[in-house]
């Protein structure tokens, strides 16, 4: 929590005190934003700032219901099979804030079981259990995070997209990620490049802006050189060239913000002036 850098939303608020807001009045969230835009930082931020326990659970396949909801299992003693409370029924029992990722994933069975809890019954009741219901503790508090430019994911069902009161989008923001890089305008302009071309369609990987928070982390610990050559390889190989064309206009900027030479991959050769017909000029 103390190196977050709250984001700035709509009328001035910032995304803590609409968490906040949210968790006092059992408004549900849904987030939706690009991958890196910082969506599970935020709630978990948000779960520390109010002293709550968290949990994040991927909604893709390998997700099941028991992991979810519980399930019956062999006591120690081998005496039978006693009930065994999942994540989600955890904090549904004893209070926290529970963060459903890419919930455009989800599975409708799970999601159908999950309609009661997200609405004002706040309640959730286990089939496998004998049947028993359980009240959302007071401190109990359910956010939704969607990238929607993910393949694979689907539109939300509109009767559970209605269960989140309070909808926020999410957008990769120069005044935070300007904060987070400690005031780098050249890796920041490089960045906003990028993702004009990915608006254009001219690429499709996005940057993050975890991505520009690491390639801070390696110019200072492993050289620009090697800095540049990772964030390359994040992206797709018919991307590559298009991002390195990008790194030599912005090269020079970039290497004094850091106080680093150019590294010789950039470095044009200015020595060989032999014209057409074999004369060196110079």
């Amino acid at each position: 929590l103390e190196n977050y850098v709250p984001r700035e939303l709509a009328g001035g608020r910032n995304d803590l005190e609409i968490l906040a807001y949210a968790n006092k009045v059992r408004h549900n969230v849904l987030i939706s934003g690009d991958t890196g835009v910082g969506k599970t930082h935020s709630v978990s931020a948000h779960a520390e700032s109010m002293g709550l326990p968290f949990v994040s659970i991927a909604c893709n396949g390998a997700t099941n219901p028991e992991q979810m909801f519980g399930q019956h299992v062999p006591s120690e003693d081998g005496n039978g099979f006693p009930w065994v409370d999942g994540l989600v029924t955890t904090l549904v029992r004893n209070g926290g804030v529970l963060l459903l990722d890419e919930v455009n994933f989800m599975k409708p069975d799970i999601s159908a079981a999950l309609h009661p809890l997200l609405d004002s019954r706040r309640t959730l009741t286990l089939v496998e259990n004998g049947g028993e219901v359980i009240k959302a503790h007071k401190d109990f508090q359910a956010v939704a995070c969607i990238n929607p430019n993910y393949e694979g994911t689907r539109p939300l069902n509109e009767a559970f997209k209605n269960r989140f009161g309070i909808q926020l989008e999410y957008i990769y923001e120069n005044n935070n990620e300007d904060i987070l890089i400690e005031g780098r305008p050249a890796l920041l302009d490089f960045a906003n490049q990028l993702r004009t071309a990915r608006e254009n369609g001219t690429i499709q990987t996005p940057i993050s802006t975890n991505a520009l928070m690491e390639f801070c982390e390696f110019v200072e610990d492993l050289g620009l050189e090697f800095a540049i050559s990772n964030l390359v390889n994040k992206f797709e190989l018919d991307e590559q060239s298009a991002i390195k064309e990008l790194f030599d206009v912005f090269i020079p900027q970039i290497a004094n913000e850091f106080g680093e030479d150019v590294p010789e991959i950039f470095v044009v050769d200015t020595t060989d002036t032999t014209d057409d017909e074999g004369d060196t000029n110079g």
